[in-house]
């Protein structure tokens, strides 16, 4: 079997911590959490923007550039959030785990749903 050229989770939350996910500063602040707690390495600061038509889905998108890939995130007002992690760097213990564990902790979900995809 090939050996992965790397591997994407996508990550969908439900009700999420709202004093968290609305505030830029408390979500860049743990973006770095998020990098240390996965083993990553960060390129460049983590950008946030503020956006969205329907009421519902509004709300920030922040991005982190890894020197192995990026993160991208979108927190809904409504207490959504969806975090997609793609590296290359696919040798990290327990990965799915750690990214799950910090997710719990910090942004305190009621149920966290990830999709793994080997990309090839």
């Amino acid at each position: 079997m090939a050996i992965p050229w790397g591997i994407s989770f996508h990550c969908d939350l439900d009700d999420c911590l709202l004093s968290m996910i609305t505030d830029p500063n408390k979500l860049k602040f743990w973006m770095k959490g998020l990098v240390a707690d996965i083993q990553m390495t960060s390129f460049g600061e983590c950008q946030s923007i503020y956006f969205g038509e329907v009421p519902d889905k509004c709300g920030w998108t922040i991005h982190q550039y890894l020197t192995t890939s990026n993160i991208t995130c979108h927190f809904c007002d409504s207490g959504k959030a969806f975090i997609d992690i793609f590296t290359c760097k696919s040798d990290i213990p327990n990965l799915k785990e750690r990214i799950e564990q910090n997710l719990f902790h910090n942004l305190k979900p009621s149920k966290i749903k990830i999709d793994v995809l080997k990309r090839y």
